[in-house]
């Protein structure tokens, strides 16, 4: 009997330090992963032979060069959002996939493949994985704060040669399949609007104190890893 305790002690043992191991090399890869994002996606990376002035409608176009799916530029002030964003023929293709269409642990920010490329829906959504270091959105849990939240409510667009003021309204939290939030690009009615209005209100966390605008841009990203739950900060658009 001892005996198979002893073998079932090893096997424990080695399979303990296997997931270790794992866990470990996840980590590295995660912030391997998010420095990678950083260099490749920087604006004075992708103008680097550029010189003097670069802005962000340059880096675009240069991006479209390379990929056809680049639809803008996402910039966030005093966060670590300032990424380019593209759209896939779903809402998969980019999740694991940087610009290059390469495997990358953090994927690319991408936006709903049900809204317009021009960002002429009134609620459109762009998704992002939360990422360790400030990578892509994983500021966006910030937002939960308060005093963060109070902050960090400018933000600008950049999509078709024009640049859009973002404006904080909300952060909520939502379940990954909320039809309020994520189908919702259009309101038919005032009625409708109203009970997308009236949804924010309930699953917010932090909000201003006025949600009515004309457009809004919503970026959703993971609660807590293996999570149905989202969390989501809804800008007003300011075209």
């Amino acid at each position: 009997m001892s005996g198979w305790l002893y073998v079932v002690r090893r096997v424990w043992t080695q399979g303990l330090r296997v997931l270790l191991v794992a866990l470990c090399l996840y980590c590295w890869m995660n912030v391997v992963d998010v420095y990678k994002i950083y260099e490749e996606t920087s604006l004075h990376t992708v103008l680097k032979d550029i010189e003097g002035h670069v802005d962000y409608e340059t880096a675009v176009l240069r991006l479209q060069e390379q990929n056809e799916d680049v639809v803008g530029w996402l910039k966030i002030a005093g966060t670590g959002i300032d990424y380019p964003f593209v759209q896939g023929e779903d809402d998969l293709e980019y999740i694991n996939l940087n610009l290059q269409k390469e495997y990358a642990l953090s994927g690319s920010l991408f936006l709903s493949c049900l809204n317009r490329r021009d960002l002429l829906d009134q609620v459109s959504v762009i998704y992002g994985h939360r990422m360790n270091n400030h990578g892509m959105f994983g500021d966006l849990m910030n937002y939960c704060e308060r005093s963060y939240f109070d902050a960090h409510r400018d933000g600008e667009l950049f999509v078709g040669g024009k640049t859009m003021e973002l404006e904080a309204l909300a952060c909520c939290k939502v379940k990954a399949n909320d039809p309020y939030v994520y189908q919702m690009s259009c309101f038919n009615s005032r009625e409708c609007k109203d009970v997308f209005l009236k949804h924010l209100e309930d699953t917010a966390v932090c909000r201003s104190t006025s949600l009515d605008t004309e457009s809004y841009v919503v970026l959703s990203t993971c609660s807590k890893y293996e999570s149905a739950e989202r969390i989501v900060v809804v800008f007003a658009l300011k075209r």
